[in-house]
């Protein structure tokens, strides 16, 4: 049952977004695989362990975590988007793993039977009600399990965040109005401090927060595919659209920032700032 609190974020995930994130899956998974795999190792993942993946997407972080259980365990993943779900069932079974997507909103759910771990990729910013969906994911794990999770720090310290919005205002019509703090979205849980207490009000205990900073290799062959890639992934892609802006001289100016970035094997590499989050049921 989806919570009319996420109507937004639902509609977001099942619209354009979704499609997109489909589309671009691979190239996704693969900037992010790092992130992911701090998630794995922070968590004591056992043998025959049943884990929930919170927003689990196309099941990459899933994928990561069934490899620690083993065939006996168990994978549970929820997410809104039903595009994601198709693609992480297809992966699931391509790879002969068993888990159940499920098409629920975590904000408004119950497991049959509690899992041993909760798990999430940035999948837990977009709550309109953090504490009390953050409760609820509580609800659905056993008593001294662990939920691990990562979420972005702020916009200022994500250049991947940050540079398509630089490279693009002064072709905006109108400039982009910054959503008040603590807002539902990418950059929700950037404060630390406002973090640990809704972790504390949802009843999670041994709360950790720490700084993992990393830098992010961007999907393309060059500085132009890579300003391609973050123009048509970002927001800054639907307010572009909406201001009928052309889009050809804004990815120049992109490619133009990108240019004196550091490389590896020719793909851009960017300053990506997250938090690494454990806490206890």
């Amino acid at each position: 049952m989806f919570n009319p609190e996420n109507e937004d974020q639902i509609n977001h995930w099942n619209g354009e977004a979704g499609d997109k994130w489909v589309h671009m899956a691979e190239l996704l998974d693969a900037m992010l695989a790092p992130h992911g795999q701090k998630v794995i190792a922070a968590t004591p993942l056992a043998q025959g362990d049943h884990v929930l993946d919170i927003g689990c997407g196309g099941g990459a972080l899933s994928l990561m975590a069934a490899q620690k259980i083993g065939a006996n365990g168990r994978i549970t993943g929820v997410d809104v988007s039903e595009a994601l779900l198709d693609l992480a069932r297809k992966r699931a079974d391509q790879k002969g793993v068993k888990a159940d997507f499920l098409h629920e909103d975590a904000s408004n759910f119950t497991l049959p039977e509690k899992a041993d771990h909760a798990l999430s990729r940035f999948g837990v910013m977009f709550f309109a009600k953090p504490a009390k969906a953050l409760a609820i994911i509580r609800s659905n794990v056993k008593k001294d399990g662990q939920f691990s999770f990562v979420c972005w720090q702020g916009l200022k310290q994500n250049e991947w965040g940050r540079m398509p919005l630089e490279a693009a205002l002064k072709f905006l019509k109108t400039p982009p109005e910054m959503p008040p703090p603590h807002s539902p979205g990418p950059f929700g849980f950037a404060d630390p401090d406002y973090l640990r207490d809704v972790l504390r009000e949802a009843g999670w205990q041994n709360i950790s927060i720490e700084p993992l900073s990393s830098k992010m290799a961007m999907p393309g062959r060059d500085a132009q595919e890579a300003a391609q890639f973050m123009l048509e992934m970002g927001p800054i892609s639907r307010l572009l659209q909406e201001q009928e802006i052309d889009m050809a001289p804004v990815e120049h100016a992109m490619a133009t920032m990108l240019e004196n970035k550091p490389r590896q094997n020719g793909k851009v590499l960017l300053d990506s700032q997250a938090w690494l989050v454990t806490a206890i049921s």
